[in-house]
C-alpha cells in the first residue's frame, strides 16, 4: 500500500506540473499555432475530465493531423524526388561531356607536345642549312666583290682608252688641218 500510496503521490505531482505547464503554455497561446493550441485544449479537457467521446475525438483530430502531415510530406518527397532525377538527368550528360572534355585536353596536350617537338626539330634543320647556305655564299661573295673591283678597273681602262681615243681623234683632226693648210698653200 505504501507504494501505491507513493505512486499516487507521484501520478499526482506529476500531473499539478502538468498543469502548471498547461498554464504556462496557456499564456503563451498568442504568440503559438493552431496545432499547439489544439493540443492544449485537448490536454485541459483531458485532465478536467476523462471522457470517452472527447478522446476518440481527440485521437481522429489527431490522426486527421498526422495523415495530412504525411500527405504534405509524401508530396515534398515526390517534389524532391522530381527535383533530383532533373539534376541527375542535366548532371549525367554534363558529366559525360567532362569526361570528353578531359580527353580532349590530354589529347590536345600530346598534339602541343608533338608540335613543340616538330618546331625543335625543324628550327634545328633551319639553322643548320642557314649554316650551310651561309658557308656555300662565302665563295660566292668573294667571287662577287672580286668581279665588282674587275669591273670597276675595267670600268676605269675603258674610260682611259675612250680618252686616248679622244685625244687621238683631236691630234688628227689637228693634224688634218694642218696638213689640209699645208696642201693648200702650195
Amino acid at each position: 500500500e505504501e507504494e501505491e500510496e507513493e505512486m499516487v503521490k507521484v501520478e499526482r505531482e506529476e500531473i499539478e506540473q502538468q498543469r502548471k505547464l498547461s498554464l504556462t503554455l496557456t499564456e503563451d497561446q498568442d504568440q503559438q499555432g493552431q496545432l499547439v493550441n489544439q493540443i492544449l485544449e485537448t490536454q485541459k479537457e483531458f485532465e478536467d475530465g476523462f471522457d470517452p467521446e472527447v478522446l476518440r475525438r481527440t485521437q481522429i483530430e489527431w490522426e486527421g493531423a498526422r495523415k495530412r502531415g504525411r500527405e504534405a510530406m509524401v508530396r515534398e518527397i515526390d517534389k524532391l524526388k522530381e527535383w533530383i532525377q532533373t539534376v541527375t538527368k542535366c548532371a549525367h550528360p554534363l558529366g559525360k561531356l567532362m569526361g570528353f572534355f578531359q580527353e580532349d585536353v590530354e589529347e590536345m596536350q600530346r598534339e602541343l607536345n608533338g608540335w613543340k617537338t616538330k618546331s625543335g626539330e625543324l628550327t634545328k634543320l633551319l639553322e643548320l642549312e642557314t649554316e650551310k647556305t651561309t658557308q656555300s655564299i662565302e665563295p660566292l661573295k668573294l667571287q662577287l666583290e672580286e668581279l665588282e673591283s674587275r669591273i670597276v678597273e675595267e670600268t676605269e681602262q675603258v674610260s682611259l682608252l675612250k680618252m686616248k681615243i679622244y685625244n687621238n681623234d683631236q691630234r688628227i683632226v689637228q693634224l688634218l688641218k694642218t696638213n689640209t693648210r699645208s696642201f693648200s698653200g702650195r
